[in-house]
């Protein structure tokens, strides 16, 4: 019971695989989605609710920052619609 397992100390220089750097960020895509959610849905909220509110949503959107924020979430929903449909054989 008392086995001797091997230590490897410096981690940064441990070489993942293929399928576990996929596996790490489709996990930290799901985490974006989640915290992404609630904007989505205040997103959601705005552009239905009046035409005062969309026209203003649409002025808030049309900034560079928006944009790429949007394209994060664009890029986290993709990666993590991918690896639920395409398993790598975890």
């Amino acid at each position: 019971m008392d086995k001797k397992r091997p230590k490897f100390s410096r981690l940064h220089q441990i070489k993942l695989p293929l399928p576990g750097i996929v596996s790490i960020l489709h996990r930290i895509s799901g985490l974006l989605l989640f915290f992404a959610l609630p904007l989505l849905l205040l997103m959601l909220q705005y552009s239905l609710s009046s035409i005062e509110t969309y026209t203003q949503l649409l002025e808030v959107l049309a900034h560079p920052l928006a944009k790429l924020l949007l394209l994060g979430v664009l890029w986290a929903f993709l990666h993590h619609f991918w690896r639920r449909a395409a398993p790598l054989g975890d």
